[in-house]
């Protein structure tokens, strides 16, 4: 059977409410609907209700039961996946819809623009402060409320998509916040949220045990929402609501015509005098959205080129958004467009990449499937055939990686003080802090052409040895700073050796510049130590080493290649009394060099060595897979890395 509305009912220990709410809805309802009540693991006489309650609805009802109650939000979004009907609406277990309410609000969805994100019931609210609209019926004051001059969708109804498009309830909230949360999402995807007229509930808000503990939550939920949106503390106004002009996430714009709203996906690209470079790679975005069919728009923010970059952009892509910037601020310059940015992902990439078509469609797909997902990295292809990707799985690149729009603006975007180099990670801290996942997919491919650039090797060696000092010292627990920043620098200065003199001015510099502006640095917001085990994979390492060397007898193992996360590795292994007797690193080796007293020579030197196992001390996906089947080619014993799964792990053994 084919539903016009799935309506979800979250319940926990109020079977008699839930009972008043189920029979309005069994004579009160005309159209094709199913009713799926989630049951947080309620004790009362819930079920006793929902056993009766199916005689009567048969397959309209579908139970679904917690082991252990999570609390509305995470209930709702259980029942928002399980549901089928083409249109959807959540109902408090003590609300109550007015006879024919229901099946007026489902055609006036149905009939609604595709710019409509919810339509909002009117329902009565003993509050009057922040009363958007307001009708009278019976003698009763039924009421829409708004969020800092924000209307958002009370009791909403939205088309299944649209709440798919803009995945659920954000599970960081509990309960109280979630509801306006869900509409600024709307609103910043450029979809809108209107009235139902005519369509009304009443509300009990009943008082009990339930309540209260959820409401002991309240003050925490209202912190996320307003630090996530970055909402005014304090509302100044009775009322500051204006219909004409509703939404806070505008800045003051009126809202996006309905052509504007359409847009899916924004490409971000920062140029600077490279004109052949950006006509082929905007050539290559115009062919990649026609094959995708799906709706893009192209900002190109041009970091005061002289070369005539403006000029040819407004000759030939005419439909190609230039933003001109008075200097060169390079790559971090993106963040110029994201006010413009009118898609519900934005993709960021370089003036000299551009992704497959079928990885826009795949792109959006990862991102609807899961809600906490904030960042998806690209599998960046060179012209070769050779990949590349960041030094840690939770960084990303440049040159290709996508976004959830709310994330990225509640990360606050690319670090404008760094130029370039190292803004991947900060950014990717930011976003590991504030709970959202970063994840490579295999099925996302960008095309990095790799062109000859202008980049001057002094000032990039300098920027990439104080930005990411400044990465450490801005985000790291302070206990982990120094262990990290003697590490990284070290690194660096033995890569600036192998390249020559600009580059050892720049290593010295850019320590000198990074190392000053650290200790002038007046506050600091380490992110969580869950964020960052999550970029550092201390722990798992550690885990790691217990169940996969230390557990299979291997005493004396080689590392493999100085990566920039050596550092857990070595900590394991002094941990379970296992001897590391070198490091294997072709591009870092040098006669008489150490890492913390450990040699770090040539693989020709390391294959005459006497140990159990080879262990790829680097958390680089490419550089990982390369080290182990080089590794395995020409040696016979274990090679093990820590993304081997447990099978890989029995046959490597």
């Amino acid at each position: 059977m084919a539903f016009d509305l799935s309506i979800i009912i979250p319940t926990c220990n109020r079977g008699e409410l839930l009972g008043r709410l189920l029979a309005s809805l069994k004579d009160g309802l005309q159209c094709a609907a199913e009713i799926i009540v989630v049951d947080g693991a309620s004790t009362d006489n819930t079920s006793r209700i929902l056993d009766r309650a199916r005689d009567e609805f048969t397959s309209r009802l579908k139970i679904i039961r917690e082991e252990t109650r999570g609390g509305f939000v995470r209930a709702a979004n259980i029942g928002f996946r399980a549901a089928s009907g083409r249109n959807m609406i959540w109902l408090n277990d003590d609300s109550r819809p007015l006879p024919g309410s229901i099946d007026q609000a489902v055609i006036q969805i149905d009939e609604a623009e595709p710019s409509v994100g919810f339509l909002a019931m009117f329902h009565r609210v003993r509050t009057t402060r922040n009363v958007a609209y307001e009708v009278r019926h019976e003698g009763i004051d039924y009421r829409l409320c708004h969020v800092r001059g924000t209307l958002y969708a009370n009791f909403p109804i939205g088309r299944r998509e649209t709440f798919e498009r803009l995945g659920f309830f954000d599970e960081g909230f509990y309960f109280y916040g979630a509801d306006p949360d869900l509409s600024l999402k709307a609103w910043s995807a450029g979809l809108t949220v209107e009235p139902a007229w005519g369509v009304m509930l009443d509300h009990d808000e009943h008082a009990d045990a339930r309540r209260e503990e959820d409401s002991s939550r309240a003050q925490a939920d209202n912190q996320r929402l307003f630090s996530k949106w970055d909402l005014p503390a304090r509302n100044p106004f009775y009322n500051d609501f204006d219909p004409a002009n509703p939404c806070t996430l505008r800045k003051g714009n009126s809202a996006p015509s309905s052509e504007e709203r359409r847009i899916s996906i924004s490409f971000l690209i920062s140029t600077h005098n490279r004109r052949q470079t950006i006509a082929h790679t905007l050539e290559n975005l115009q062919e990649v959205q026609r094959s995708s069919g799906i709706p893009c728009e192209t900002i190109l923010i041009d970091n005061a080129s002289t070369d005539g970059t403006a000029e040819m952009i407004a000759e030939g892509f005419p439909s190609v958004c230039v933003l001109p910037q008075k200097k060169n601020r390079g790559p971090c310059s993106k963040n110029a467009g994201l006010p413009l940015a009118r898609g519900e992902f934005v993709v960021f990439l370089d003036d000299d990449s551009h992704p497959t078509p079928e990885s826009l469609g795949n792109m959006i797909r990862h991102f609807r499937a899961d809600s906490s997902l904030g960042a998806v990295v690209f599998d960046a292809i060179l012209p070769d055939g050779s990949r590349e990707c960041s030094a840690y799985p939770s960084v990303f690149i440049g040159c290709g990686v996508g976004f959830r729009r709310e994330a990225l603006i509640e990360a606050g975007g690319l670090p404008e003080d760094f130029f370039m180099q190292a803004e991947e990670y900060d950014l990717s801290l930011r976003l590991l802090d504030r709970g959202w996942r970063i994840e490579r997919f295999l099925d996302l491919r960008v095309l990095h052409r790799k062109s000859p650039t202008a980049r001057i090797p002094t000032r990039t060696a300098r920027l990439d040895v104080r930005n990411n000092l400044l990465v450490l010292a801005r985000n790291l627990p302070g206990q982990w700073v120094w262990p990290f920043a003697w590490d990284w620098m070290r690194r660096y200065r033995w890569i600036a050796q192998s390249k020559g003199l600009r580059y050892r001015i720049g290593f010295w510099v850019g320590l000198i510049q990074g190392s000053i502006r650290a200790l002038q640095m007046s506050r600091r917001k380490p992110i969580s130590d869950d964020a960052f085990e999550q970029f550092s994979m201390i722990n798992q390492i550690h885990r790691w080493m217990e169940r996969s060397v230390a557990a299979a007898g291997h005493r004396r193992i080689l590392l493999l290649d100085v990566g920039k996360n050596i550092l857990p590795f070595q900590l394991a292994a002094e941990a379970y009394g296992i001897r590391i007797v070198a490091i294997a690193d072709p591009r870092l080796a040098r006669q008489g060099r150490k890492y913390r007293g450990i040699p770090v020579i040539l693989d020709s030197e390391a294959r005459r060595l006497k140990f159990d196992a080879a262990v790829i001390a680097n958390v680089s996906p490419v550089h990982v897979a390369l080290r182990r089947e080089l590794w395995r080619s020409f040696d016979g014993r274990p090679v093990l890395d820590v993304f081997q799964s447990e099978e890989s792990l029995a046959v490597a053994a």
